[in-house]
């Protein structure tokens, strides 16, 4: 039996082109699944590929991991394989979200933990019995399998591996599709086995975690097994890195190899982070700036993400953003729109309130406004969005910023990957 496991191309990427044979973070699913494929199978991985690039008609059955933004892609995939006669397994945060429409397409496994399921499809598969609609993977395996990392293709002179030490999340925002996939799941797993993977990768990776130092005696541990390895990587943060409390946490993410963070502040005010669930990451901002500058003074890149697009968002909030960045050391800032990705709280409210104003999927990229504002009009909304980028990818900042970062290399690289994201986002509009 001959099986492909894919990811379709998103139809807007940060790294692209001449970019992505430069830097790229591949998926980190794919690697996760593969370790489930029954032996006997001949199978075959194909990641961010152009559609027409795959050739189905090789293989006797294909599963696709899906994200919204992929959705279309994923679709015409699909029916192209439904055409020829092929058995299609979706899977992924969209297919479990719209499980209702995905089911269509093909068999679909709702859950983060597609792995069990999977193995269970494909053996099915080969003794030629009958599927299910739909198989749901929502509880936890029991026993932790590598990921086979040798299944992606090198194809980038810097590439960045994703690492995960979590399963789910303890917050519950919003706009997160995080609990669609896991509900309330949350552990970590062994940390021998994620040092054993790690071993795997090449020197630089990525802790795609939400949040890497919530729980400070396992990531602190996690760190002191990491120092040894001598690599360098970046993870995600909300404001309360830096605090006291964490102080000895950055200290030896330093020394096992931190050397960037992406700051997600999501809302920069109170009544924005209530509306987004985020409490957990109310922080007074003068005090996120002083940790940022901490962090920063140890040699570590620092990227901010801001969110706009809720309802008690006004022009101000744009005038305290930029504000904020003017006043802060981070190397680069980068600017989502509020998103309502399928099966998220914030989804239900606003197509509840018939706010939602499209549902092409390759829109939903946090690029694009895709539902109706209640703050301000949607040209003046967008007007102001704009003028944030503008400003933050002019040549004069990009020079200034790169000047001072601790790798002006990477910096710059990110700003030049981050132009062409934006020129691609424009192009859509």
């Amino acid at each position: 039996m001959r099986f492909a496991l894919i990811a379709p191309k998103a139809e807007s990427a940060i790294y692209d082109g001449h970019l992505k044979k430069l830097f790229n973070m591949y998926t980190t699913t794919l690697p996760h699944l593969v370790p489930y494929i029954p032996k006997g199978i001949d199978f075959k991985v194909f990641s961010g590929r152009e559609n027409n690039n795959i050739p189905l008609e090789e293989f006797d059955a294909i599963g696709i991991s899906e994200n919204t933004s992929a959705a279309n892609n994923a679709h015409i995939l699909a029916k192209r394989a439904q055409k020829i006669g092929i058995p299609v397994i979706l899977g992924g945060t969209h297919a479990t979200a719209m499980f209702e429409e995905e089911k269509k397409y093909g068999v679909v496994v709702r859950g983060g933990h597609g792995g069990p399921p999977l193995e269970m499809i494909l053996n099915r598969l080969q003794k030629g019995l009958p599927l299910e609609e739909h198989y749901d993977a929502f509880t936890s395996p029991t026993k932790f399998r590598s990921p086979r990392r040798d299944v992606m293709k090198k194809r980038f002179a810097y590439e960045i591996a994703p690492v995960s030490t979590t399963v789910g999340c303890p917050w519950n925002c919003n706009y997160c599709s995080v609990k669609t996939l896991y509900g309330n799941t949350f552990f970590h797993y062994p940390i021998d086995e994620i040092i054993k993977d790690i071993k795997t990768v090449g020197k630089h990776f990525f802790f795609v975690d939400d949040n890497l130092s919530y729980d400070q005696i396992y990531a602190e541990e996690l760190m002191k097994q990491l120092t040894p390895l001598n690599k360098k990587w970046a993870m995600q943060a909300v404001s309360s890195l830096g605090n006291k409390e964490q102080e000895s946490f950055v200290d030896l993410a330093y020394d096992a190899g931190l050397r960037a963070v992406y700051f997600g502040l999501d809302g920069v005010t109170e009544s924005s982070l209530k509306e987004a669930g985020a409490g957990h990451k109310r922080n007074p901002i003068q005090k996120t700036l002083d940790q940022i500058a901490r962090i920063h003074d140890k040699g570590i890149l620092i990227e901010i993400g801001f969110v706009v697009g809720y309802d008690h968002d006004t022009e101000e909030t744009f005038d305290l953003i930029q504000n904020l960045i003017d006043k802060s050391v981070a190397d680069s800032a980068i600017f989502h729109i509020l998103t309502p990705y399928p099966g998220t709280a914030l989804f239900n409210k606003l197509k509840k309130q018939n706010r939602i104003t499209t549902f092409d999927w390759s829109k939903y990229n946090t690029g694009n406004l895709t539902f109706e504002l209640a703050g301000m009009p949607k040209q003046v909304f967008m007007d102001r969005y704009n003028r944030l980028w503008e400003y933050n990818l002019s040549i004069s900042r990009i020079w200034k910023t790169t000047r001072s970062s601790p790798n002006p290399i990477i910096t710059l690289g990110k700003k030049l990957a981050t132009k062409n994201y934006r020129r691609k986002i424009l192009n859509q509009v």
